[in-house]
C-alpha cells in the first residue's frame, strides 16, 4: 500500500552525548523524562508511514506512525507528549538526515527497497567545520 517502516534498536543511555549537538541531547533527555522506561534498555525506534515528495522534498504523510517499543504514536501525539508543535517534529523527522538536502524528483517502492531520483546542490552539502562533502 505504498507504505514503508524503518527503524533501529537503540539504547539511549548509551548514545556518545559529547558527540551530539545542544539540541540533540536536550531532544533525547526530554525523550527520556517523557517516557522513562526509555532510560537504560534498549528499545525499538522507528517511523510507519507513506513517504511523500512534497515541493521536490520528501516528506512523510499524516497518518505516520513513530514507534517506541511496543507504542505507537502519530506525529501530533508525540509532538503533544513532547511539548513541541507538529510542524516542528515533522520538519526534523523530514530534515534528520542528508535525505533532507535531495531535491526529489522521484520516488518509488520496488519491494522491500526506496529508490528515490532527484539531484543535491553540492553547496548544500556541508559538514560541522563548513566543507564541503564530495560524495
Amino acid at each position: 500500500d505504498g507504505r514503508i517502516e524503518s527503524g533501529t534498536v537503540v539504547n539511549l543511555s548509551g548514545l556518545p552525548k559529547n558527540q551530539l549537538d545542544e539540541k540533540q541531547n536536550a531532544a533525547i533527555e526530554k525523550l527520556v523524562n517523557t517516557f522513562p522506561p526509555l532510560k537504560d534498555r534498549d528499545v525499538y525506534v522507528g517511523i510507519s508511514g507513506k513517504p511523500l515528495v512534497e515541493n521536490g522534498q520528501l516528506e512523510w504523510d499524516d497518518n505516520t506512525k513513530i514507534k517506541l517499543g511496543n507504542l505507537s504514536l502519530s506525529i501530533n501525539e508525540l509532538a503533544q507528549r513532547l511539548d513541541v508543535s507538529p510542524e516542528t517534529l515533522k520538519q526534523e523527522l523530514n530534515l534528520s538526515s542528508q535525505i533532507g538536502k535531495l531535491r526529489v524528483s522521484e520516488l518509488e517502492l520496488k519491494g522491500d527497497r526506496v529508490l528515490l531520483k532527484g539531484s543535491v546542490n553540492p553547496n548544500e552539502l556541508q559538514n560541522s567545520q563548513g566543507q564541503t562533502d564530495t560524495q
